[in-house]
């Protein structure tokens, strides 16, 4: 894994973390992030959020957790695995706990209801279906047949395969930035499906930046943990940086722009974040 988060004690000297921080970029050639000791710390409070917010809004809005993974697989810049399967792979009664214990301590939280386990995955546990481990999570395999779980009933159906113009045209473009435009740009339920998702991602990053991260901290630039990612197989593998994410949207409802405000403007430059009715965007003036 490139991302290394490093957190400071109360009582730590600067010059002792910009030595150790040195070492890991220089010496290992990691990408370090400055951390608050917080829950979750960076990576894994968003990476938790955008997990819990998928299955919440898969429950709510009926969506089919198959085409879910589709459309929030590498097409949009998350691991092949997409959420669900990354899910089983972790192991869904390890996620409800550590969703559970973020929500008790993350009482300041302004989507906090988001992180509390919904009663439909309670009930998933609760059967013994805690994914690949158990062998049943929210994809069972018996077999060559391969179910997926089904909210609405409470039991396994067959997977469904979904054929869809807007990923078939995605994946036949190289660059990561214009492949994920490409498919946001699309017309279709998987499009929109992640048009969602990701606008939510973006939003709950924004609310929760000056808490998780110390002042002229970094998520989304060179080294920030959205851009190291946590490599494959995470719900945060970024194959894109964010500051590469989109396009501008005619119809824009929120607009922030904020310089770093470390000396280091020149690696960063000006970040403008944009989410649409329809698309949302991040854009950084930063060089390639």
């Amino acid at each position: 894994m490139k991302l290394v988060e490093l957190v400071s004690g109360p009582k730590t000297a600067p010059e002792v973390t910009e030595t150790v921080k040195s070492v890991l970029e220089d010496g290992l050639g990691k990408g370090v992030v400055l951390a608050k000791d917080t829950p979750g710390f960076i990576a894994n409070r968003i990476g938790l959020f955008a997990v819990m917010n998928v299955i919440r809004k898969t429950i709510d809005k009926k969506w089919p957790i198959e085409l879910v993974d589709k459309a929030m697989g590498p097409v949009a810049a998350f691991a092949r695995s997409g959420i669900f399967r990354t899910a089983d792979l972790v192991g869904l009664d390890t996620l409800l706990h550590v969703a559970k214990n973020t929500y008790e301590l993350c009482t300041s939280d302004p989507f906090r209801d988001t992180l509390l386990p919904p009663p439909e995955m309670e009930k998933v546990v609760a059967d013994g279906h805690l994914g690949t481990k158990s062998g049943s999570g929210f994809y069972k395999k018996e077999g060559a047949l391969i179910s997926v779980y089904d909210f609405s009933t409470g039991s396994y159906r067959e997977k469904t395969t979904y054929k869809l113009d807007s990923i078939k045209k995605a994946r036949k473009i190289e660059d990561p930035g214009d492949r994920l435009k490409t498919f946001i740009d699309s017309d279709d339920e998987a499009s929109e499906i992640a048009r969602e998702l990701l606008s939510d991602l973006l939003r709950y990053v924004n609310s929760v930046a000056k808490e998780i991260v110390p002042c002229g901290g970094d998520i989304i630039g060179n080294s920030g943990p959205l851009r190291c990612g946590m490599r494959q197989g995470s719900t945060l593998s970024m194959k894109v940086p964010f500051s590469r994410f989109l396009m501008i949207s005619e119809k824009t409802h929120f607009y922030r722009k904020r310089r770093n405000q470390e000396a280091s403007s020149r690696k960063m430059g000006v970040r403008h974040w944009l989410i649409s009715e329809k698309k949302l965007f991040v854009v950084n003036s930063m060089p390639k």
